[in-house]
């Protein structure tokens, strides 16, 4: 079975998630400061499905002990079901939900949900072909916001906050 445009976004994500794979139309770029990032190479219509943000799902006692340890910026916390869990995507795996970057609130164009304990990233918008995908990580400050390389340098201990995300319900 091949996924088609008739799927919804969600049994598209779904299909995905358990091809253990991500769709095609996208490329690795670096951002810099951000680092790497993506960039989709096809248009993408508003609420399409986009990627999985996907690694070890733990939960979220077990993802503040790693984070008090070795915080790496690729632990993305939410709640499922009342419970506080935690998707630790430290480990490459190929997969590009966790190179997706955070962007400011006018130049968002994607948004992560929940759906069945995995978290994925949807279009919040249409994107044209060579945008960088970007959401909204909840945090207020990031490095590579900052106006000089020293003051980048400095801020570097606020990497030992999770990211603490919130989700938006899906329908």
């Amino acid at each position: 079975m091949r996924p088609t445009a008739r799927l919804k976004p969600i049994d598209k994500a779904l299909y995905f998630i358990k091809l253990d794979k991500d769709q095609d139309g996208y490329t690795v770029k670096d951002f810099g400061f951000k680092g790497r990032g993506i960039k989709t190479i096809v248009d993408r219509k508003n609420g399409d499905f986009l990627l999985h943000y996907t690694g070890e799902l733990i939960t979220g006692e077990e993802g503040d002990r790693r984070e008090a340890k070795n915080s790496t910026g690729f632990r993305f916390f939410f709640i499922s079901k009342g419970k506080q869990l935690c998707v630790d995507a430290s480990e490459e795996s190929g997969r590009l939900g966790r190179l997706v970057n955070h962007g400011h609130k006018k130049e968002l164009n994607a948004v992560m949900k929940e759906v069945s304990g995995q978290l994925i990233l949807f279009a919040q918008r249409d994107i044209c072909a060579g945008e960088e995908l970007l959401y909204d990580y909840g945090l207020k400050e990031y490095p590579w916001t900052q106006v000089t390389v020293s003051t980048v340098t400095q801020m570097r201990p606020m990497w030992n906050n999770p990211l603490q995300l919130q989700l938006l319900k899906t329908n």
